[in-house]
């Protein structure tokens, strides 16, 4: 399922407004003690003092160091954040509008109703195959699982 349109980090982002990127500026600041770039090392040392262990430190590596030279300026830095803002923004929003289909709080919602709405209202709506391809994993009986749904639409190529 290759050709599988997802709402991941390549495909979702917002846009900063100066607040956010003042923010995400003295954030990176911090990190690097005010040098350029963020290096591996600096990162895999300060992330572990929150727990974040370091295959995750490699894995924001690889999305934000592009060159592979393991360092990441401010540019690369914030357009990293900025797909982790909207991935999260999304997921708890595409959640909160599951919900409302879900009168009986079944966490399942009518196959139908779903297909109508990411065939007509979705930003761009999804075509027939796109549909068939997701409902695939997570449809049974007419009904979706919307969790199920979610982790298929937010996870990465390869993960499930």
């Amino acid at each position: 399922m290759a050709n599988r349109r997802r709402l991941d980090r390549d495909q979702s982002s917002v846009e900063l407004n100066d607040d956010q990127t003042q923010e995400l500026q003295a954030l990176f600041n911090l990190l690097t003690n005010g040098k350029p770039k963020l290096d591996r090392d600096t990162l895999k040392n300060d992330l572990s003092k929150f727990g974040i262990r370091d295959a995750r430190v490699e894995e924001m590596l690889k999305e934000a160091d592009p060159n592979n030279d393991g360092s990441i300026d401010f540019m690369s830095f914030s357009q990293m954040m900025s797909r982790k803002m909207a991935k999260s923004v999304s997921e708890d929003d595409m959640r909160a509008a599951f919900r409302k289909f879900d009168w009986k709080k079944t966490g399942q919602i009518a196959t139908a109703e779903l297909a109508e709405a990411l065939t007509s209202f979705g930003k761009p709506p999804l075509t027939t195959r796109e549909l068939s391809e997701m409902l695939a994993v997570c449809e049974k009986d007419g009904q979706v699982n919307y969790e199920a749904f979610l982790k298929n639409m937010f996870s990465k190529e390869g993960e499930q």
